[in-house]
């Protein structure tokens, strides 16, 4: 046998052997309550992107609106950024049973397609419409300024590659970061498997809190974390089931860690610094614990059969790709049809209806992808569907 053939067969057996976990079958609530945690947890997300975002109303004192800082310590700074753990621990449950009907090849192939392709489209998507807005519009955005001066190779392999973290779309460099991860999936089974399983979950956790990074390969420890918090609960579900019984001692401790943060955020509780190590520990418990309540919510949704549908579900990955592109030109088209100041309350009405708006018209536009051939569903959402044929009888 040649050493390759040796080397495949050795890898080939340490994947299955970690991929052959006794994890029980996805049965059809906990599928549903994904179905349900996965949108909601994204439409939060992109409550932090909206054009131009609340920090506007920072110290905004003379127009009487400084009170709206509020607003955005809780919809950008405590419930949007739930979104980012809940969705690299779902990633990481879901690795597990993707991993064990698939070679690893085929897994990573998967996750290739799935996360790093789209990724990259949809920064050319953005690099593209924004340097035309500033040939022929005289339009040069914030994002553009930082890139329009890199050469067409440091363009290519950090602007849309992110190979530096770099992305042009910021959002979509945790796609990035999660694909490496992933990369590391039948290692993180392997220890969550094991006695040391519950330490390396603490330790991570810990590292987290310490704001501390692995770049350059991956530059969000918190991502890491989550995913591995991910497969640990894949492989030990009772944990599930305590926090899903739990649920009302858990509000509480939510409710009052929450109010913690809101403290410290909007200034009422002096700290060390912003990045001081009670604060981000503060964040991060927070984090953790919006999850389990949202994934609680969510359950408990599913119990009272009320639950999005397929479609709906399926949509939410494109709304993730493409929220910061249809952002952007819904704040274009509000700029010049209703207010270019953003320090009027009526922004509010903008800051809360785009990202509902948006999503519904991404529910349409993704059947319509459905008519498209493989390929272009893969380049624009990463997955395929069955293609439709358009029936103009």
């Amino acid at each position: 046998m040649s050493e390759t053939s040796q080397q495949k067969t050795l890898t080939e057996t340490f994947v299955d052997s970690a991929a052959q976990s006794a994890v029980p079958e996805m049965t059809d609530e906990r599928s549903s309550t994904i179905n349900l945690v996965r949108p909601l947890a994204i439409l939060f997300m992109t409550l932090v992107h909206v054009n131009p975002g609340l920090a506007i109303y920072e110290g905004v004192e003379t127009v009487g609106l400084d009170w709206l800082r509020y607003i955005k310590v809780i919809t950008a700074g405590i419930i949007g950024k739930t979104s980012v753990p809940l969705l690299s621990i779902v990633s990481g449950y879901l690795a597990v049973s993707v991993l064990k009907r698939a070679s690893y090849q085929g897994y990573v192939v998967s996750r290739f397609k799935t996360l790093y392709v789209p990724m990259a489209v949809w920064n050319v998507v953005g690099l593209v419409t924004a340097a035309l807005a500033a040939s022929y519009l005289g339009v040069v955005t914030t994002s553009y300024e930082t890139v329009q001066d890199q050469s067409l190779l440091r363009m290519v392999l950090s602007s849309v590659f992110a190979l530096d973290n770099g992305g042009y779309t910021i959002a979509l460099n945790f796609l990035r970061d999660l694909f490496l991860v992933s990369l590391f999936t039948p290692v993180l089974i392997k220890v969550s498997r094991s006695k040391m399983g519950t330490v390396v979950a603490v330790a991570l956790m810990a590292l987290s809190a310490m704001d501390l990074t692995a770049a350059p390969v991956i530059y969000r420890l918190t991502i890491a974390s989550f995913f591995y918090l991910g497969i640990y609960l894949s492989i030990n579900q009772q944990l599930i089931r305590v926090v899903e019984q739990r649920w009302r001692p858990l509000a509480v401790v939510t409710l009052l860690t929450a109010s913690v943060v809101f403290a410290q955020q909007v200034g009422w509780w002096e700290t060390a610094g912003s990045a001081s190590i009670e604060v981000t520990s503060a964040e991060l418990l927070l984090r953790l614990l919006m999850a389990a309540s949202l994934w609680n919510l969510c359950s408990w949704l599913v119990r009272k059969d009320i639950r999005f549908s397929r479609t709906t579900a399926d949509a939410t990955y494109l709304f993730f790709l493409s929220h910061v592109f249809l952002f952007g030109l819904l704040w274009v088209g509000w700029e010049r049809l209703v207010s270019a100041d953003a320090t009027q309350a009526i922004y509010l009405v903008f800051y809360f209806v785009a990202p509902v708006a948006t999503f519904g018209g991404i529910v349409v536009a993704s059947r319509m992808l459905n008519y498209f051939p493989a390929a272009v569903q893969i380049l624009l959402r990463g997955k395929k569907k069955p293609r439709k044929v358009l029936d103009l009888r």
